[in-house]
Parts: structure tokens; C-alpha cells; sequence
């Protein structure tokens, strides 16, 4: 019986290391850093300088294989578009979604740090699956509606009179909210709970939020639920797991 036990450990570990190869392999093939051209005609940007390529290439694969294989299929996102100095109607951006293209755009600007850009990819991302899911990049959902009470505005209040360099930053104290960019939209909410708990260095800072905090946890199982439900993406068992340690 023991001996069955290991084979089929040994078989399980053999078949996820092929999934896992499998869809680096896919995402791998979604980085593109060529000229596209967006729907709006309203991105601009530099081509990123070839040297530079393989490091932020790398850093985007690493965060990309936390989802779920077909993943990216399931959502429509044919190329994510690797560039410099990213602007959308001439402010810099760190990133913009194109779901009518079928892009998603990641900006490089040499005072972007690593850990900045991992967060941004999966803060991103959030807007291109809430458009997937309701053709909407600010969706009212009911739901959330009971548990938000930030100003609004959107996100480019944060970018009015030149950028924000705090609006990013976690803030313990802000009840119900990670951080005051979160406070400027439901999508925007919701997208930085993604980023965070997915950007390995905030993990914690999320859970320790999530003990304190009875709103933003609630918040946390919506929308962990909603992916789960709507795109198969489990987050909610590593997140009740490590909130109830």
C-alpha cells in the first residue's frame, strides 16, 4: 500500500511540473515587444532597448504562472506588449489594458522598481478580467457596493498634479482599505486586493489586514469567490488558510 501511496505521489508531482512547464511555455509566447497599436490611439510608447528585455521578461513569467493554466486563454489575452516609457493620453502609465485588442500594455520607466511592476501586472490584469467578465473597466457591482465607501473619482484622480507617490503605499489604518488608491473606485479596489495578496513581498501585509479588519476581509472572500466561481482560479483556500493560522 505504501509503495502505491509513493508512486502516485511521484506521478502527481511529475504531472504538475508538466503543467507548470506547459503554461510557462504559453505565457512565454504572449510577451511580445514590438509596435501595436492600441484601440483608442491614445498609447504612446518606446521600444524597450534589447539588453533589457530577458529581465523584465523573466520577472513577468514569474508572476504570470501564478494563474491557472488557460488562464490567459479563457480571458482573451493574446499578447502582453513589454515597452518604455508608457503613456495613455500622454500621462505615464505603468501599465494599460486593451481588451478590444487583446493586449495588455506593461511600461518600463527607469524609476519603476521590480516589486512596483509586479504589483501593477496583476493590478492590471484585474481590470482586463473585470472587462472580460462585464465588458466594463467600472463595473458597479452590487455587491461590493455594500462593503465600499471610498470617495470614487477613478483612478486618475491619483495622477491629477503629477503623480502620487503614496497612493500605492499599504496604510494599516485606512479601515476597509489597503491603501487611499483603493479608495478611488470599486475596480480599483478590487484590483489592488489582487495585487497585493499575488505580489509575494505584500502577501502578509494582506493577511494582517484581513485579521484586523472585518470589512476588507468580507471583501477579500467576494472577490476570491468571484474568481473562483467565474474563472477557476482557487485563491480562496490559501487565503482562509492563512488568514486562520
Amino acid at each position: 500500500m505504501k509503495k502505491i501511496v509513493n508512486i502516485l505521489v511521484v506521478l502527481l508531482v511529475l504531472v504538475t511540473c508538466a503543467w507548470s512547464q506547459e503554461n510557462t511555455e504559453k505565457i512565454t509566447r504572449l510577451i511580445n515587444f514590438e509596435v501595436h497599436k492600441d484601440t483608442w490611439n491614445k498609447v504612446s510608447y518606446e521600444l524597450l532597448e534589447a539588453g533589457r528585455r530577458q529581465h523584465y521578461s523573466n520577472l513577468i513569467i514569474a508572476e504570470a504562472v501564478k494563474y491557472p493554466n488557460n488562464f490567459f486563454e479563457k480571458i482573451g489575452l493574446n499578447m502582453i506588449v513589454i515597452v518604455k516609457n508608457l503613456k495613455f493620453d500622454n500621462v505615464y502609465r505603468a501599465s494599460v489594458p486593451d481588451n478590444y485588442s487583446r493586449i495588455l500594455f506593461i511600461g518600463i520607466r527607469n524609476d519603476y522598481t521590480d516589486y512596483y511592476l509586479r504589483h501593477v501586472f496583476h493590478h492590471e490584469l484585474n481590470h482586463y478580467v473585470e472587462f472580460y467578465i462585464w465588458k466594463d473597466y467600472r463595473y458597479d457591482w452590487d455587491k461590493w457596493r455594500a462593503l465600499f465607501n471610498g470617495k470614487g473619482g477613478g483612478g486618475e484622480l491619483a495622477y491629477q498634479g503629477g503623480e502620487d507617490g503614496n497612493a500605492m503605499v499599504y496604510n494599516p489604518n485606512l479601515a476597509g482599505f489597503l491603501n487611499s488608491y483603493s479608495t478611488l473606485g470599486q475596480e480599483e479596489d478590487r484590483s489592488e486586493i489582487m495585487a497585493f495578496f499575488l505580489t509575494d513581498s505584500e502577501k502578509d501585509l494582506f493577511i494582517e489586514k484581513a485579521k484586523k479588519d472585518n470589512i476588507f476581509y468580507q471583501k477579500a472572500v467576494l472577490l476570491f469567490t468571484f474568481y473562483k466561481e467565474k474563472l477557476n482560479f482557487n485563491l480562496l483556500n490559501d487565503f482562509l488558510l492563512s488568514v486562520n493560522q
